[in-house]
């Protein structure tokens, strides 16, 4: 057999290996009613296991699990500043593996952002470290380097307002501090290695389609920063994000509509756009304003079409945006959206739309995962999806709910009110193609007492993952493997 021969067969027997199910165990269940608690979230991981919080009426717990999924102890987290004051709890961040409790305090028109140390037997720190000051914002973000070596802190309002970034280091020591205006919102934060800042707004719906975003660069040493307008003539970028390649470039992409459009009317996108700044640089970008290709649309709206004129996909929301290794990116969005009924709203999460792009932001495929999901709970227990890549393979994996399947796991359309809760897994191959299989026969289907709640899953590698389980009166973490 020649060399093109053996590929082939690779190729055919790595497609099956890849459509595989995941491997589950899960840890003992904790007797606490999940339907009680907000916010569950895993903070992160550590040799001795990791760390959750929750939170009921206000008041914010961590948890902290053996490699196992067993828990070993748990702590209120009750935030103060160096003066002993009451500050306000925005979150737990685990940076160059220590655990640090960030939290805002707000006087005299101004507010200070802190860190206090958390130990990993649950006991605090006596150091409060102040991080940042600036004028009161309602928006908080706190960005850490990929590698750990820098830590950015953004502190500002909706818009028209100072925004306030500020650099340190792997030790919590200042780099810089740098107060910038701009016209639009931060939506997105992103600190290269080296401290490179990016900030990404979005400008006010009335700016023109030229200007519909701005990307500032704040330099490592000093702060100072550059920016430029990302938009077109033709075409308004609507909803965009950040992402860093593997080597170092920096992108920007998303969805586009027509220039014409109202960006405050949520029109329906036509395409993607794709901006590439080789090693973050300011100039000389890579760009490309795509429309959808007309199969994809063709064929998404034949398969779900608008009934009621409502263009099914002005509910697209841009999710995620995975760097490939040839410098494109996979987009991967869902179609989500509140209904409001007479009694309370209803939350809906369905379709999930995967576009990837190429290294020149042309488009090499664009697919859809079709799916119907819906709760009254605002999604805060169920949610939606969860998807990772290996290499270019995705891997999506979501809760089976107003579809059933046959006994050759076909799938089927079921009614309006099915709820099953079995995971299906969507293998969505390089070129495009999905190989969809219903994990009925695992740890996590619907045989089950407890559920699998997509949204939660923790990346520990490319193939392992902690998960959370939600059963009556009770939840519990545990671990998949692919």
């Amino acid at each position: 057999m020649n060399a093109l021969g053996i590929l082939i067969v690779l190729l055919l027997l790595s497609v099956p290996a890849l459509a595989q199910p995941p491997d589950f165990s899960w840890g003992a269940p904790i007797k606490r009613d999940p339907m009680r608690l907000q916010h569950m979230h895993m903070v992160g991981v550590d040799s001795d296991g990791f760390f959750t919080t929750f939170a009921q009426k206000g008041q914010v717990t961590l948890e902290h699990y053996d490699p196992q999924s067993q828990r070993l102890w748990t702590t209120a987290l009750l935030p103060r500043t160096p003066a002993g004051e009451h500050a306000r709890f925005h979150s737990v961040q685990m940076f160059q593996g220590r655990l640090y409790l960030i939290s805002i305090h707000t006087e005299n028109s101004q507010t200070q952002v802190y860190a206090q140390e958390i130990k990993h037997n649950g006991n605090y720190s006596p150091d409060i470290t102040p991080l940042a000051k600036g004028k009161v914002g309602r928006h908080l973000h706190v960005t850490a380097a990929g590698r750990g070596t820098a830590l950015n802190v953004v502190l500002c309002g909706d818009s028209r307002q100072a925004i306030t970034s500020a650099l340190l280091n792997n030790k919590l020591h200042p780099r810089w501090q740098q107060t910038l205006t701009s016209e639009g919102q931060v939506q997105q934060v992103h600190v290269k290695s080296d401290g490179t800042t990016f900030l990404l707004t979005r400008s006010p719906a009335a700016a023109p389609a030229t200007a519909a975003f701005y990307l500032h660069r704040l330099d490592a040493g000093t702060g100072i920063r550059q920016e430029l307008p990302l938009g077109d003539a033709a075409f308004r970028p609507l909803q965009a994000q950040i992402a860093e390649t593997a080597t170092g470039d920096i992108l920007v992409t998303g969805y586009m509509v027509p220039a014409s459009s109202v960006a405050s009317q949520k029109p329906e996108p036509v395409g993607t756009f794709y901006y590439r700044f080789a090693k973050g640089r300011l100039r000389k970008p890579t760009v490309a304003y795509t429309p959808f290709q007309a199969d994809f649309i063709h064929a998404y709206k034949r398969a779900k079409p608008d009934y009621d004129y409502s263009q099914r996909l002005r509910h697209l929301q841009l999710n995620q945006v995975l760097p490939l290794a040839d410098k494109g990116a996979i987009l991967v969005g869902e179609v989500a959206y509140t209904e409001q009924l007479a009694h309370a709203p209803f939350f809906h999460n369905n379709d999930v739309i995967v576009i990837r792009l190429r290294h020149d932001g042309s488009t090499a495929y664009a697919t859809s995962v079709n799916k119907t999901q819906g709760s009254h709970d605002s999604l805060a227990q169920l949610r939606s999806y969860f998807v990772t890549s290996l290499h270019d393979t995705l891997q999506l994996l979501y809760l089976d709910f107003a579809y059933k399947f046959s006994t050759e796991d076909k799938l089927l359309t079921a009614n309006s009110k099915a709820i099953t809760r079995t995971p299906v897994l969507v293998t969505v191959l390089p070129g495009g193609r999905q190989i969809r299989r219903l994990l009925s026969n695992t740890r996590a289907s619907r045989q089950q007492p407890f559920y699998l709640r997509p949204s939660s899953v923790y990346p520990l590698s490319h193939r392992e993952f902690i998960i959370l389980g939600i059963g009556p009166g009770y939840y519990r973490y545990g671990q998949m493997r692919f």
